[in-house]
This record gives C-alpha cells, sequence and structure tokens, in this order.
C-alpha cells in the first residue's frame, strides 16, 4: 500500500469537500431528495480518487434525545 503526499491547495479541497458531506449528510433536505446528493457524491468522489476517506463522526445522524420539556 502507498501513502498519499497531500499538498496545502488539496487539504483546502478536501476540507471543503468534508464540510459539504458533513451539510448534506443524512437524506439531503438542502437538495429536496431523500437519497445522497449530486453534491455529496462529487465530494466523496474527490476522496476516493486519492485512496482517502472523509473523517466519520459517530452518532452525528441521531436524534437529540426528545425531552418533556420541550413541547
Amino acid at each position: 500500500m502507498s501513502g498519499v503526499y497531500v499538498t496545502g491547495e488539496l487539504a483546502v479541497h478536501l476540507e471543503r469537500a468534508q464540510e459539504l458531506i458533513y451539510r448534506h449528510l443524512t437524506a439531503c433536505a438542502l437538495c429536496a431528495t431523500d437519497r445522497h446528493c449530486y453534491e455529496r457524491s462529487l465530494a466523496e468522489g474527490l476522496f476516493a480518487r486519492y485512496g482517502l476517506l472523509p473523517r466519520r463522526t459517530p452518532g452525528l445522524t441521531r436524534r437529540p434525545p426528545r425531552s418533556d420539556w420541550d413541547a
């Protein structure tokens, strides 16, 4: 397995792609679709091109527990 050298410019592009993935994380309400949207697919493709994986945050897609105080 070989490593990937990430230049400063590529790091900026990957960070933007990561932010886009977070914004479009679940069924995309931003793009009014119930599937992965085109923008998210492009962002994931950037990571795939360099053999990298986007960062994951466990539990990020879970809804917060509903409290009895919310009406």
